[in-house]
């Protein structure tokens, strides 16, 4: 629980605190927009990292024995979900299992894209959140489950590894924390180096 909230501390709030700096916005808004966000993502991101197992065991036919997308907050769950699937082969599992982890991978990638070429940095709230969504909670996801398996925590980590080995399981983790790590920090250090310059954004919009 501890490494996780500073996890989310560094991986999440910190690039936010830092580019909500760069963009000199009021400490309250700050605060807010920060708050917000952090809702948004906290509610979001267990049920799309179940859906995103959902998705390759619908379309490989597999039986869905249960599906849980939220942690059970009247239970004293903060965290957690599960998608439970009786798989047919390993193969198929380690579809399933890896999707999650593939397609973080993939929204780093294009989360940095379109925020360093389309998205206007004079839209902070737009902006942060899908820095957050698209762009630090994949490299979350993988660092998050990654750390926990090295530290011998059961995840999917473990399922990868049960269905082609170890090596391969920190292969995966080790590569997504490289390209997710790197998304990010190609991101944030554009957004730093556009104001370092001297840029200033000229109206920002609260939206």
């Amino acid at each position: 629980m501890l490494l996780t909230t500073i996890q989310i501390a560094l991986l999440i709030i910190l690039p936010l605190l830092l580019y909500y700096r760069q963009v000199s916005l009021r400490t309250s808004q700050i605060v807010l927009f920060i708050a917000m966000i952090y809702v948004i993502w906290y509610a979001t991101y267990s049920p799309l990292h179940e859906l995103r197992h959902l998705l390759p065991a619908v379309v490989l036919k597999e039986p869905i024995i249960d599906i849980q997308l939220f942690p059970h907050f009247l239970q004293g769950e903060l965290s957690g979900g599960h998608i439970t699937t009786k798989y047919s082969n390993a193969g198929n599992e380690f579809i399933i299992v890896l999707f999650p982890y593939l397609t973080d991978i993939l929204f780093a990638i294009f989360g940095a894209v379109l925020l360093t070429k389309l998205v206007p940095r004079s839209r902070p709230l737009t902006f942060g959140l899908l820095l957050t969504i698209l762009v630090t909670s994949p490299l979350f996801d993988v660092v998050n489950n990654y750390a926990a398996f090295v530290l011998g925590a059961k995840n999917d980590f473990n399922a990868i590894g049960y269905t082609t080995s170890v090596a391969t399981a920190h292969a995966i983790g080790i590569i997504g924390t490289i390209v997710t790590l790197g998304a990010g920090s190609l991101t944030l250090w554009w957004v730093l180096k556009k104001h370092g310059a001297g840029e200033q954004v000229s109206s920002i919009i609260p939206g």
